[in-house]
């Protein structure tokens, strides 16, 4: 099993797992990456320590995840999800799927830095960053296309139709 464990130069507290390649059979587990753990990660790469996430409101911590990240945590929870179990080769992250790497690029999106300062701000090199970012950016471009719908009928992944 891998763990991303944070050092001093990241902003996470604790491990993520991120995957385990089973070598028997070529499967690979998916990791469950909750909505909360969307909330208290994008919140704390945002800058928001987790004694100012106990100190304040759950709609007011879900305000700021959506002023960094656009996307509602659940989205995120939805996205990183179908990220590793779809069936469209374009948009399936084999490999290491990384929760921090998709708040990065939602937040490139959101915000539209330049790579100078999405570098600063997820403490990477910038053609660390870049590479990522536009990985996960089509990626998750690739997914929208089996995920959202301009129909009127609700489905079950309607906050993706919020996203873009």
């Amino acid at each position: 099993m891998f763990a991303f464990l944070p050092d001093s130069k990241r902003p996470t507290k604790y491990a993520i797992t991120l995957y385990r390649q089973n070598k028997n059979n070529n499967t690979m587990d998916i990791i469950e990456f909750s909505a909360a753990d969307f909330l208290r990660l994008g919140l704390e790469l945002a800058g928001f320590s987790e004694h100012r996430q106990h100190r304040t409101t759950y709609a007011t911590n879900l305000r700021r995840f959506r002023a960094h990240f656009y996307a509602s945590p659940a989205s995120c929870a939805g996205i990183f999800s179908d990220l590793q179990t779809t069936d469209i080769a374009e948009a399936r992250i084999d490999g290491k799927p990384s929760p921090i790497y998709l708040l990065m690029a939602l937040n490139w999106l959101k915000q539209y830095s330049v790579e100078e300062e999405l570098a600063e701000r997820f403490k990477l090199v910038e053609k660390t960053a870049r590479k990522w970012t536009q990985l996960y950016t089509q990626k998750v471009q690739a997914l929208k296309a089996a995920k959202v719908s301009t129909a009127t009928t609700t489905h079950k992944y309607f906050e993706y139709t919020n996203l873009f």
